[in-house]
């Protein structure tokens, strides 16, 4: 909501001339919006240090997972909403493009060098770690390692570090006493939810933090530093190849399946397809945000482990 409050007033003084009162009242409001996106930014990695304390890292800007936990469809009952904080890439790559561009295009103040700095490697968080060290892939959330499965666990990290506590023994014998009912179901869906979340390494993941270089890369002469940081980071572009060419982008093609279709958080990036389209009266081939298919859930006895298998996250 701060973001998209901080854009509409970028746009509105985007014009070279201020013509007005009203445009500097704009500009002064953009300021004290822009710095409350600086103050946003988490300036300092801290560990979690219990169930219900998050985990927070250094240059990352805060998503909030609120998650309604009852399912009654009595209109009158107020439903039981859960929020944890947690970070995505997606959360800290959109906002460092809109106050870069902000900067360029509009009359937004111009980020510092070390903040940029931090979300760039607080993307990196993201980087998918169950390939090759200098992979380039990209996952939505950050990853970490499970010594038990011996593997990368992917998912929002707080929140699955809460579900899994919430599965012990001793608060599933705590949430049987008396009165608890609520608790009870409180944690069996917490405990289901963090394994909803097991995302694979995302295309538009990756391609969301391409387009970040790219526009650092359009605008180096503003952002030497910050450019150079990028490239260092992320410089295997090979590694990418392979989803590039499964995910051709085709949107013109009659063919519904998942590697034709763009998804929407690339056509910021990708408008040219748009043009023709509108030019032509063609038929585009596009989906919302989040849309699933092919979701099977197989559950354990008591129904407290899932795994979800064959999903993606178009």
């Amino acid at each position: 909501m701060l973001l998209h409050m901080f854009l509409t007033w970028v746009c509105g003084v985007s014009s070279y001339t201020l013509s007005s009162d009203k445009d500097q009242e704009n500009i002064y409001k953009i300021n004290i919006l822009f710095h409350k996106l600086e103050e946003m930014q988490v300036q300092k990695s801290a560990e979690s240090s219990s169930p219900f304390t998050p985990t927070r890292y250094q240059g990352a800007y805060e998503s909030e997972w609120n998650l309604i936990l009852n399912e009654s469809t009595n209109s009158t009952q107020q439903p039981t909403v859960f929020s944890v904080k947690d970070t995505d890439i997606f959360a800290n790559t959109w906002i460092t493009i809109s106050l870069i561009e902000a900067f360029v295009y509009g009359r937004s103040p111009k980020p510092t060098e070390e903040h940029l700095r931090r979300s760039i490697y607080s993307i990196k968080r993201s980087t998918d770690k169950a390939g090759n060290s200098s992979n380039s892939r990209m996952t939505i959330w950050p990853q970490e390692y499970d010594t038990a499965l011996k593997a990368w666990i992917r998912g929002p990290v707080n929140l699955m570090r809460l579900g899994k506590c919430m599965a012990g023994d001793k608060v599933e014998q705590l949430s049987r006493g008396p009165d608890t009912s609520d608790l009870h179901s409180i944690i069996r869906r917490l405990t289901f939810s963090k394994d909803l979340f097991n995302v694979p390494p995302d295309f538009g993941s990756t391609f969301i933090n391409i387009g970040l270089g790219s526009v650092l890369r359009s605008m180096n002469s503003y952002f030497v530093g910050a450019y150079d940081t990028w490239t260092s980071n992320f410089a295997n572009s090979n590694s990418v190849m392979a989803s590039l060419k499964y995910h051709a982008y085709r949107p013109f093609s009659s063919t519904r399946q998942a590697s034709n279709v763009v998804d929407t958080r690339t056509y910021f990036f990708l408008r040219k397809f748009l043009q023709e389209a509108k030019g032509e009266q063609k038929d585009v081939l596009l989906v919302p945000l989040w849309v699933w298919f092919r979701i099977f859930i197989h559950f354990s006895g008591n129904c407290s482990l899932c795994q979800i298998k064959s999903r993606r996250n178009v």
